[in-house]
């Protein structure tokens, strides 16, 4: 166990992945159903850049309304996005590009990129809606931890902590529907189990949705209402901020008494690795979340802040995650 001084003051969770159900998951299972290659989603959406359709909507500087849709249709069927995908797949080794991973009819030649076969059918709306419903199903074991951590840190005997979320996040517009026509729900499926203690909604989080998702934590940082996302080194330092607020709050550390809150008390959580080195170059520790293996990634939280979050289980061992501390 670390001691005391090597223990975080803060934890701070990212919520799709992490808290909640990974949106990755939604677009792994459209791609195997539609036959794309596997990642090649992901791969458009990153490559779009700060202009793309989906970085605009999680800053907030578009509206989620079809125009969004149309762009975000545009950015997935970019010729020169699959030609780009296509040509690095390419690259990989044989075992890399099987068959399973190419659309039906695809060449297996390692020198096709000339001959790329037509960019696959995308449907950019079905897809969206598919992963706001996916992530809005709490993670079991992640979701408990957050509580249990915000029930200890009102415990004088446990370590200090404050709580935080970092969230590259969407507004949804009052009455909103999905791809069926159905009015969509922004909330939880089910609530987290319960912290010990409620807290106020943050001031900074969405209003009128997703209140169950914020009350474990002292902050609430989303995108979409910051103006800033993940991994712009900003969000960070909001969230640092942020954080350092709630903590003088908390325990009564006036400014410049020597017990301040700094990025490198900050144990950040996230599954995307890139969001994890832009935080590590702040100073933050890092602790990186599988997809399906959260459960693992608890058992390291625990030891990294001294506490039981869970009921006991197998951790599986060596395959654990691994916390940058």
């Amino acid at each position: 166990m670390n001691s005391r001084r090597d223990r975080p003051k803060a934890i701070l969770f990212d919520i799709g992945g992490v808290v909640v159900a990974s949106p990755f998951q939604a677009i792994l299972d459209y791609e195997r159903t539609h036959s794309i290659p596997l990642g090649y989603i992901n791969f458009a959406i990153s490559r779009s850049g700060a202009d793309g359709a989906w970085s605009r909507l999680e800053r907030g500087t578009i509206p989620l309304d079809d125009s969004f849709f149309a762009a975000f249709q545009a950015d997935l069927t970019r010729p020169d996005h699959w030609r780009a995908f296509w040509a690095r797949d390419c690259d990989k080794e044989p075992e890399m590009t099987t068959r399973s991973t190419r659309p039906v009819g695809a060449s297996t030649s390692a020198n096709d990129n000339a001959d790329a076969p037509a960019l696959p059918s995308i449907d950019a709306k079905v897809l969206f809606w598919r992963m706001m419903r996916t992530s809005r199903t709490p993670d079991p074991h992640i979701a408990s931890s957050s509580s249990s951590s915000s029930s200890s840190s009102g415990n004088t005997s446990a370590p200090r902590l404050v709580l935080g979320a970092l969230s590259n996040t969407v507004r949804f517009p009052p009455g909103i529907r999905d791809d069926s026509g159905a009015a969509f729900d922004p909330a939880l499926a089910a609530p987290p189990p319960s912290a010990g203690r409620a807290r106020r909604a943050p001031r900074s989080a969405e209003p009128g949705s997703g209140a169950d998702i914020r009350a474990p934590f002292d902050v609430f940082v989303s995108s979409a209402h910051a103006g800033v996302r993940k991994p712009d080194p900003g969000a960070y330092r909001l969230a640092v901020a942020r954080l350092g607020c709630a903590w003088r709050e908390r325990y009564g550390c006036a400014p410049g008494a020597g017990d301040e809150l700094r990025a490198e008390d900050v144990l950040f959580l996230d599954d995307i690795g890139a969001n994890l080195k832009a935080a590590r170059g702040l100073g933050m520790r890092t602790l990186k979340v599988e997809l399906g293996r959260t459960e693992r990634a608890v058992r390291e939280l625990e030891a990294v802040v001294g506490v039981k979050l869970t009921g006991d289980g197998d951790d599986g061992g060596e395959d654990r995650a691994k916390a940058r501390i």
